[in-house]
């Protein structure tokens, strides 16, 4: 932060106070950050950040300052595993000095090929032709491309090709009268591509039109700059520090022979007032993946993920999520494609490859599975309020592996604090909302599609399960076997998705004043077994960020309060409570919180939340609960 980057730093942040333009302001603050960025000096870009939320919410009034927190959000909770893949770059065969993008691999008669587009800018504005180059043995490696006969001295740039026959690709070109460009299609028939043919109206029009992608034969995805985007930008007009215009993605689907229905625009979740190109969708239609400026990213385009919650409807989608630092960079990454090859997937894409900015090249990367699309995926909603009943927005909504902590999906919740998630079918989750502002919260789902429940056993160090007083009247311990079969399938599978009928409400609470006046958090992936008061494994993620939430905030206190279900006597379920909330307080101190700040009370079976009556019933009853309030240790202690 000293010196030159210093100086530097400063020009941008006097140009930005005296802009009138908060567009300007935004372009300015991300160009101001791309170093730190590339340094990977995340320090720096959290402290300009930082100003830049004070400087913003000054100086424009309307500004929405969760866009910066966004992009915190983006270089602070950064998904390990994803982080674990590094880019590979194609060689030199293939990535030249001038711009390749647009990759596409396709299977063709037993062999994989890879079309791409080509643009030396240099030689000429206009010198933007598609190659295509096969396979070798070894994955990734090409034998030395071709150009196609197709092209002209006006530009083409593949978008897709089929990979059934006759294969059919579908292009962006300029022939006749376009003025601006757009969507052909050829098949390559008898070893020689046909005459293109362009797609007719009203999925062409006189704007520019590219980026078609075709999914199921029957749907074409496509990028449009057509005037009812609204700001109306043009592509090819400066506008918000690019080129790109407000390009929007549409879908329009076939009712004939080269003939298509009026376009839907994918809807505000997806299209912003500025960038968004190269759409691709999941083989099962759900997940999209496409690259933007407008969506809060590390400057530039960044590469996004929605997922469809309906199979019926293009306008149903999830607040995109950025992917994140390993695929994403300050420059433009665009061109991403995804493909599907067993048990991993393979994203393909153009992006620029240091810091040198001089030319776009293709590069690989295996996607974690948080990025991998979803196969038919359980779609969870709910809704994030205040205390008041005020909705939360713009709030990250995360859904995390119970045995890992690895994040599965991530959401957003909207204007109205709605939010929808989606969850691999295959999998449990730990549901929460990222907001270090409010006490947190888990809620945990048990996806009886697997079958599956979690009980490891995390050792504290103390606290055995045995008996106490001599009693060995304990809870019984057959609740397992019998917890699987209680847990109802309430689900819908319909569209393409598993919907949960049950919604995932959050009430965000702030810490009470003088006493448990509010309704008591449960953590609720901390689960005891019977005659238990072992923490399970994976209680560890959400108590440590019970843990972090009050090493911020060293001046509240906290009660936990241990329950029993009502299998024993209630002198040895009193005992059994209280070990449980102490091993709930260890746990804690030993992550960093204040041990004069915690108290614990064992309230035994007295204040059940299910029916003892079944086994789901007692395994809820075997819990405990918290408060958070601003008062003395002393008159906690007086509380149940």
């Amino acid at each position: 932060m000293l010196g030159h980057e210093k100086l530097k730093l400063d020009q941008y942040i006097n140009y930005i106070i005296n802009t009138k333009s908060q567009d300007e302001a935004v372009v300015l603050a991300m160009r101001s950050i791309e170093d730190f960025i590339l340094g990977e000096d995340w320090e720096s870009v959290n402290a300009v950040v930082n100003n830049y939320l004070d400087i913003f919410s000054n100086n424009f009034e309307e500004f929405d300052t969760t866009f910066f927190n966004k992009i915190k959000d983006i270089i602070n909770n950064q998904d390990l595993e994803q982080l674990s893949y590094n880019k590979s770059f194609l060689a030199s065969i293939i990535n030249t000095r001038a711009d390749e993008y647009n990759p596409t691999l396709v299977s063709h008669n037993n062999s994989k090929y890879i079309y791409f587009t080509r643009s030396n800018h240099k030689k000429s504005s206009n010198d933007e032709d598609i190659f295509v180059s096969k396979q070798k043995k070894q994955k990734f490696t090409f034998e030395k491309p071709e150009a196609l006969l197709l092209n002209t001295k006006n530009p083409e740039a593949v978008s897709f090709v089929t990979n059934k026959d006759p294969v059919t690709l579908i292009f962006y070109g300029h022939f006749g009268k376009d003025l601006k460009g757009n969507l052909y299609a050829t098949k390559y028939l008898d070893s020689e591509w046909t005459e293109p043919i362009k797609y007719t109206s009203p999925l062409n029009s006189e704007n520019f039109e590219g980026d078609g992608i075709l999914y199921s034969d029957k749907y074409l995805i496509f990028v449009s700059d057509r005037p009812n985007n609204y700001p109306y930008k043009p592509k090819g007009d400066y506008f918000y520090g690019d080129v790109w215009g407000n390009t929007d993605i549409y879908v329009s689907e076939r009712i004939g022979e080269n003939k298509w229905s009026e376009p839907i625009n994918l809807g505000p979740n997806i299209n912003t007032p500025y960038g968004e190109r190269s759409p691709w969708l999941s083989r099962d239609g759900l997940t999209i993946y496409f690259s933007s400026d407008g969506h809060p990213g590390l400057g530039r385009m960044d590469v996004f993920k929605s997922t469809r919650t309906n199979l019926n409807d293009w306008t149903s989608w999830t607040i995109p999520t950025n992917l994140g630092l390993s695929v994403n960079s300050p420059f433009n990454d665009v061109g991403y494609r995804v493909y599907e090859e067993d048990d991993v997937v393979y994203t393909l894409f153009a992006t620029n490859k240091s810091d040198k900015k001089t030319d776009y090249d293709i590069c690989y990367l295996k996607l974690s599975q948080s990025n991998e699309p979803m196969n038919q995926p359980i779609v969870i909603s709910g809704s994030v309020k205040d205390e008041k009943g005020n909705p939360i927005e713009d709030l990250s909504i995360v859904a995390e592996e119970p045995n890992t902590g690895e994040k599965l999906s991530e959401g957003r919740t909207d204007e109205n604090g709605n939010f929808q998630l989606p969850i691999p079918n295959n999998k449990s989750a730990n549901i929460f909302p990222e907001d270090k502002d409010h006490i947190p919260q888990t809620k945990q789902f048990l996806n009886t599609l697997s079958n599956e429940l979690i009980n490891e056993k995390y050792d504290p160090q103390n606290g055995k399960p045995g008996e106490i007083d001599g009693h060995t009247d304990q809870e019984t311990d057959d609740t397992n076997e019998g917890l699987k079969s209680d847990v109802p399938l309430d689900y819908l599978f319909h569209d393409g998705v598993y919907r949960l009928l049950e919604d995932y409400n959050f009430v965000l609470q702030n810490p009470s004043n003088e006493s448990c006046d509010k309704q008591n958090i449960f953590l609720t992936t901390v689960n005891f077994e019977p005659k238990s008061w072992e923490l399970n494994t994976n209680s560890r993620f959400e108590l440590n960020r019970l843990a972090s939430y009050l090493k911020q905030n060293e001046e509240y206190f906290m009660f936990i309060a241990g329950h029993t279900d009502s299998d024993s006597t209630l002198s040895y379920n009193l005992q059994l409570s209280k070990n449980r909330a102490e091993s709930v307080k260890q746990y804690l101190v030993r992550n960093g919180c204040k041990t004069e700040n915690l108290v614990t009370k064992g309230l035994g079976e007295s204040k059940p939340v299910e029916s003892n009556a079944t086994e789901l019933g007692k395994y809820k009853n075997r819990r405990v609960e918290f408060c958070v309030i601003l008062s003395s240790p002393e008159s906690v202690s007086k509380l149940d």
